[in-house]
């Protein structure tokens, strides 16, 4: 068992998903009471509302009505899926009772996020999403003929975040910086918490945060698993992009060769 805090690279996470991340972190570090952690962790809890205060969304856009029915949207896919899952824990079937019953164990350490403000709701939901799609639990919810419903749940998200950073663009360069600052002001304040907690680890023992320590590392290889994934969206989509360029520029080319070679038309005038 790892005994501390492994490294990831938090300022490549998105505004809405470094939200999410932060706010289930925050939950971990509740659970240690050393004295010399409690100034880092309340720091950490104020900065963490600060961040939140200004991803609230605005007001005013024309696009709030999109983002309603978006939010609307993944708020029946989760819901569905949350009851879905409670009904097969009473399944006829054993092996379906059982599959919903470790499904259900995952949902319940969420804590019904969609009666959440909307950024906090996004976060959670996407990370949600991201651990009910790994392959073994897909693989339950196929089982209990449910997995359409994470596909729903994980595009109505997607949907709504994809209005959101709309919205966001309207807004001015200030609001930006003003977003960069309290992001910023976060992530200082969770290195230093890591930073604490992995010494403390050090000096009272590995057994003395393991189960933390475990917790929050399972929330870091999520997130590492996204970033590559992302990463390798990236490069394929950069490689198709190339790819589309080289074939126009020959179809041009061939275009023009094929123009020179035809014969000039004599003037009969």
């Amino acid at each position: 068992m790892t005994t501390r805090i492994l490294y990831v690279d938090t300022s490549r996470f998105h505004n809405e998903e470094a939200f999410g991340y932060f706010s289930l972190v925050e939950k971990e570090f509740a659970k240690c009471d050393s004295p010399s952690f409690s100034v880092r962790r309340e720091n950490f809890s104020r900065c963490l509302a600060a961040f939140d205060a200004v991803l609230e969304l605005p007001r005013g856009s024309l696009l709030t009505r999109a983002i309603i029915k978006a939010d609307q949207r993944r708020d029946k896919a989760y819901r569905y899926l949350v009851e879905r899952v409670r009904i097969d824990t009473r399944h006829f079937n054993p092996e379906k009772a059982e599959a919903a019953r470790r499904v259900e164990m995952i949902l319940a350490c969420y804590h019904n996020p969609v009666a959440l403000p909307y950024i906090q709701a996004s976060g959670l939901l996407s990370t949600l999403a991201q651990e009910l799609d790994e392959p073994e639990t897909r693989a339950r919810l196929t089982f209990l003929d449910i997995a359409e419903w994470l596909d729903e749940l994980k595009a109505g998200n997607d949907e709504f975040l994809a209005l959101y950073i709309a919205r966001n663009q309207e807004q001015a360069g200030t609001e930006i910086g003003v977003t960069r600052k309290a992001r910023g002001a976060l992530e200082r304040a969770y290195r230093e918490c890591v930073t604490c907690i992995n010494a403390l680890a050090e000096i009272k023992g590995p057994k003395a945060y393991a189960v933390m320590i475990e917790i929050i590392n399972q929330l870091v290889m999520r997130q590492r698993s996204e970033l590559r994934a992302r990463k390798t969206r990236a490069k394929k989509a950069r490689v198709a992009r190339a790819g589309l360029a080289d074939e126009t520029k020959t179809r041009m080319a061939d275009e023009t060769e094929t123009g020179n070679d035809e014969p000039l038309q004599e003037s009969h005038d």
